[in-house]
C-alpha cells in the first residue's frame, strides 16, 4: 500500500467518507476517488527525485472503486457474513472427507432439487409468475426452496422484482455496473436494501405479503434449511452433512450469483435491452436454463428462458412436467418484445390486483 503523507494528509478515509454522505453518492465518491488517483500519480513521479517516505493512507488503490465505496459507505450485514462464511468453510472441509456418495448427492441438490425449489418456485412461479399452479403445490416447490438454503422467499422476490425494475442502475440491488464482485456476492455483506421494510413489501410485492405461509416460510427461513443438518447426519453421518448441505449449498450459492454477475458481463445479446444482460452458455447449463439471462429480461414473465433449440433449459423442462401433470397452467411462452426495457412503476402497482388464479404479464 501506498500512504499519501506531507501536504495530502488531510485526505483521510474518515474525511472522504464524509464527503460521500454529504454528496449522498456513489458519483461524488468516484470523482473523489478520480482525483486521489491523479494525485498518487503526481506524488509516484516525483519518488526518483525525492527521499520523503509515500505509503498508502487508508486507501489501497489497487482494489476497484466500487469495493472501496461500499466499505466506506455501507453497514455489513453480520448474519449474512457469518452464514456465508462458514458454509465456504465448511464446503472446504468436505473435500477432506471426499466420497463419491457425498458428490453425488451435491450433484442432485444442484441440478434437480435446486431447479425445482429456487428456480421454479423462487424464481419463475413467486417473483415472476410465469405460471400458475394450485396453493399446495406453490407452497411445496417454495418450502423446497427454503429448505435448501435460498433464503427468506418474500425478501427474495421482493430483491428480485426490484432487480428487474432498475436493472444495472443505482437502485439495483446487485448492479453489476458496479463491477464483477459486487454483483456476485459483496452486495450480500451489506445491510439489504429490500427486507422486511413495510414500505418495500408493498412496492414490490404487494400480492405476497399477505400470505400467512410465505410469511412463515420468510420468518424461519434459516430454522427451515438448519433442519436439512440432523436430517442428512440421521441418513448417512457426518460426511453426508459436509456435502450434501455445505458443499452443495456453497456452490448453489455462487451458481445462483453467477446469474447476477457473469450472465451480466459475458456472453452475447440476443435483445436489446437497456441493461449489461447476456445469454451465457455455461452459466445456462449450471443454473439449469438461468443463464439465458438476455433472453428472461427481454420478456422477465416467461416460463421459458431457453428460446433457441441450442439454449437448453431444464427449469422449463420441468415446468412443461407440471403442465402435463395438470398441475400448472397459463405458462407463459416467450414473446420477444418490439421494445425491451426495465419493469415500470405501472407494472409494479399492478400486482395488487393480481390473484393466484391468473399470472400477470408484466414481471
Amino acid at each position: 500500500m501506498i500512504k499519501i503523507e506531507s501536504k495530502y494528509e488531510f485526505l483521510t478515509k474518515d474525511i472522504l467518507r464524509d464527503l460521500c454522505h454529504f454528496n449522498g453518492s456513489e458519483r461524488a465518491f468516484t470523482l473523489i476517488y478520480s482525483s486521489l488517483e491523479q494525485i498518487l500519480l503526481v506524488e509516484l513521479s516525483n519518488r526518483a527525485t525525492s527521499s520523503r517516505s509515500y505509503t498508502a493512507y487508508s486507501l489501497d488503490f489497487r482494489y476497484p472503486k466500487h469495493v472501496i465505496y461500499s466499505f466506506m459507505t455501507k453497514k455489513l450485514n453480520p448474519t449474512n457474513v457469518f452464514w456465508i462464511t462458514l458454509i465456504h468453510i465448511m464446503a472446504v472441509v468436505a473435500t477432506f472427507y471426499f466420497s463419491w456418495t457425498g458428490l453425488a448427492l451435491s450433484l442432485f441438490g444442484l441440478f434437480v432439487a435446486a431447479p425445482i425449489g429456487i428456480n421454479m418456485g423462487y424464481h419463475r412461479l413467486l417473483a415472476h409468475k410465469a405460471f400458475v399452479t394450485p396453493i399446495w403445490m406453490r407452497n411445496t416447490l417454495i418450502t423446497i426452496g427454503t429448505f435448501l438454503g435460498a433464503g427468506p422467499p418474500l425478501q427474495w422476490a421482493a430483491a428480485h422484482r426490484k432487480h428487474h425494475k432498475y436493472s444495472d442502475q443505482d437502485q439495483d440491488p446487485h448492479n453489476s455496473r458496479l463491477g464483477f464482485w459486487h454483483s456476485h456476492m459483496m452486495h450480500l455483506m451489506y445491510a439489504s436494501e429490500v427486507g422486511s421494510d413495510s414500505e418495500d413489501w408493498k412496492k414490490y410485492i404487494p400480492d405476497l405479503i399477505n400470505d400467512p405461509y410465505l410469511k412463515f416460510l420468510d420468518k424461519y427461513s434459516v430454522q427451515i434449511a438448519v433442519l436439512e443438518v440432523p436430517l442428512l447426519y440421521a441418513w448417512g453421518g457426518f460426511q453426508f452433512v459436509l456435502w450434501g448441505a455445505f458443499f452443495r449449498l456453497a456452490i448453489s450459492l455462487h451458481v445462483m450469483w453467477f446469474v447476477n454477475s457473469a450472465s451480466h458481463m459475458w456472453g452475447y445479446r440476443s435483445h436489446k435491452t437497456t441493461d449489461n444482460t447476456r445469454n451465457n452458455w455455461w452459466v445456462g447449463i449450471l443454473a439449469a436454463g438461468e443463464g439465458w439471462h438476455n433472453n428472461h429480461h427481454a420478456c422477465a414473465n416467461s416460463a421459458r428462458h431457453g428460446v433457441r433449440w441450442w439454449e437448453l433449459d431444464f427449469t422449463y423442462l420441468l415446468i412443461l412436467c407440471l403442465k402435463w401433470a395438470g398441475l400448472a397452467t397459463h405458462v407463459k411462452g416467450f414473446i420477444a418484445p418490439k421494445t425491451s426495457g426495465s419493469l415500470s412503476s405501472t407494472d409494479l402497482s399492478r400486482l395488487s390486483t393480481q390473484d393466484q388464479t391468473s399470472a400477470p404479464k408484466f414481471l
